[in-house]
């Protein structure tokens, strides 16, 4: 558990977003270093050998990438105006549904993350 910072503030602005995960460094690398392995093994002398690790690699590194992104997510993206001034705009998990411009909203922050709920 973890503190988080809760600033008050009023929904501004509501759209609906699809969330995407990032591209995945590691599922690539992963992949990439696992395809060169198998792709070393095949053929026979230096040259197929070679051509094999390079080809298993790119293979390897986008199968990675395409495992690490995973399925998109449905979100919204809220604009909160602060009571303090400033202003941000969340995007998280959910649907346009969730809020209304004129809605009193809390901002929770810690940990990494930023989180919109009414009230």
């Amino acid at each position: 558990m973890t503190a988080q910072s809760v600033e008050l503030g009023v929904v501004e602005t509501v759209r609906d977003v699809t969330i995407q995960p990032g591209n995945s460094t590691l599922g690539a690398a992963t992949g990439a270093v696992l395809g060169g392995i198998v792709g070393s093994n095949i053929g026979s002398g230096t040259r197929a050998n070679t051509a094999g690790a390079v080809a298993g690699a790119v293979g390897g590194g986008l199968a990675g990438n395409a495992i690490g992104r995973g399925s998109s997510t449905a979100g919204v993206e809220v604009g909160v105006l602060l009571d303090s001034g400033r202003r941000l705009n969340i995007v998280q998990p959910g649907t346009s549904n969730d809020f209304r411009p004129g809605d009193r909203a809390r901002v929770s922050s810690g940990g990494g993350t930023t989180r919109v709920v009414r009230g």
